[in-house]
């Protein structure tokens, strides 16, 4: 990401295919993530970057009540 663009190749590499998904927009780029925790449950966090993206994107993270339906599953 040194150009400032957050790629979903690059997201499919740090997270696994079935646990991101992505929205954007003229003024943001919002990344949805499912982490697995301790058992089988799963916390979703969705980070939201404003646009234009510069070279230091700040993320405004923000945790989910319950992850998006078809969010999740295995790491690939």
């Amino acid at each position: 990401m040194r150009d400032g663009v957050l790629t979903e190749k690059e997201i499919a590499h740090a997270a696994g295919d079935a646990r991101w998904g992505s929205a954007r927009d003229a003024s943001a780029v919002r990344i949805t993530v499912a982490y697995p925790t301790s058992g089988d449950g799963e916390s979703c966090y969705r980070f939201t970057l404003a646009r234009p993206l510069t070279d230091r994107p700040l993320a405004d993270p923000v945790r989910l009540a319950r992850c998006p339906a078809g969010l999740g599953g295995p790491a690939t």
